[in-house]
């Protein structure tokens, strides 16, 4: 600390030591050093900003400057004892610091003192957080767009049906009430699989059950695709530890992703294994595929090769995986088809 004490552009408590070769008081952060005795060395001009008159400070114990940035006081004093380099983010009195210190050495190794700088982060802080709110309000717009579309649909088809026979409601069609009704729960569950928040009941489940569950309505919308449905489904395939809702929705959105790439027909195979310790679900089609240098970015939020597409669904697939202690896979080749995989504990 010796060659840094004495300036006389910057105010220090009186030492014998040279003259320094840092004008302190022109750098552009705020800076505060102490010597050995933990006595306050160095306040420079933009430091003063903060502390207030620095000789209020200066050649008094660090501990003094406790009042007015709470975290110094230790980081110092770990510097000094230390011997380390620190970096920390301070938050005090609604302000945001950036903390770096540096210990000075004899020649001999030992250290004589800290140098600490100070940098003001609040308005960056402050424009991180705009930032944050922002995009949050975007995702809650678009969700809320999702689930008004997925829920309106089979609401208009109901509310259509009902007013076509409401002159003879005993020709009503409960089949197709029914289905409209699949049809929004299928939905509401997609909705709960992206809350980390909603914590349904946990069972252990029968991975071939679930598929067999919604194969359905998958079957429906193949057919009326002309996609040829392929289900290889082994007995004692053993069980997953899963919330049910979720696991629907992992397997509806990865057969939607299918379908969606095989608007002119094709084939969408399922297919459960078991490897080692895991269950495997393993969804094939012979879609248009995916461009390679798009395959890093499916798991991304709002991510879609489809414009019309909300592009959630990956990213639901990816956090249901996770949830359960599994992870997921993508294989695609453009023109050629994609590849899913789902690999879960075993329960």
């Amino acid at each position: 600390m010796q060659d840094i004490t004495k300036n006389s552009n910057c105010r220090s408590a009186p030492t014998g030591r040279r003259k320094p070769e840092v004008d302190m008081d022109h750098l552009p952060c705020a800076v505060v050093g102490i010597d050995r005795s933990r006595m306050v060395s160095i306040i420079n001009r933009r430091a003063e900003k903060i502390t207030g008159r620095r000789t209020r400070f200066l050649g008094k114990p660090l501990e003094n400057l406790g009042k007015v940035l709470p975290f110094l006081p230790e980081l110092l004093h770990r510097t000094l004892e230390g011997g380390s380099e620190l970096r920390y983010v301070a938050d005090s009195s609604s302000k945001y610091w950036l903390v770096s210190t540096c210990p000075h050495r004899e020649a001999e190794g030992r250290v004589t003192g800290v140098l600490a700088s100070i940098e003001d982060l609040s308005i960056y802080h402050a424009r991180c957080e705009e930032r944050n709110r922002k995009e949050k309000i975007c995702l809650l717009r678009r969700i809320t767009e999702q689930a008004a579309h997925e829920l309106r649909n089979p609401l208009t088809a109901i509310k259509g049906f009902l007013q076509l026979h409401q002159s003879n409601p005993g020709s009503i069609s409960w089949e197709v009430i029914w289905d409209e009704l699949v049809a929004m729960e299928t939905a509401l569950d997609r909705l709960l699989a992206m809350s980390t928040s909603y914590a349904g009941q946990v069972d252990k489940l029968d991975l071939n059950q679930v598929v067999c569950d919604v194969c359905p309505s998958i079957h429906e919308r193949a057919q009326a695709q002309r996609v040829w449905l392929q289900l290889t489904l082994p007995p004692n395939l053993g069980h997953i530890t899963v919330e049910r809702e979720k696991i629907r929705a992992l397997v509806l959105h990865l057969c939607d992703n299918a379908l969606n790439s095989m608007p002119g027909g094709g084939i969408l195979a399922i297919e459960t294994l078991k490897k080692r310790r895991k269950i495997l679900l393993r969804v094939t089609d012979t879609g248009t595929g995916i461009k390679h240098e798009l395959l890093d970015r499916v798991f991304e939020p709002f991510f879609s090769t489809d414009p019309r597409k909300v592009g959630m669904g990956l990213t639901i697939c990816q956090q249901v995986a996770q949830a359960c202690g599994g992870r997921i896979k993508i294989e695609s080749r453009e023109g050629r088809g994609t590849v899913a995989t789902v690999s879960l504990p075993q329960a």
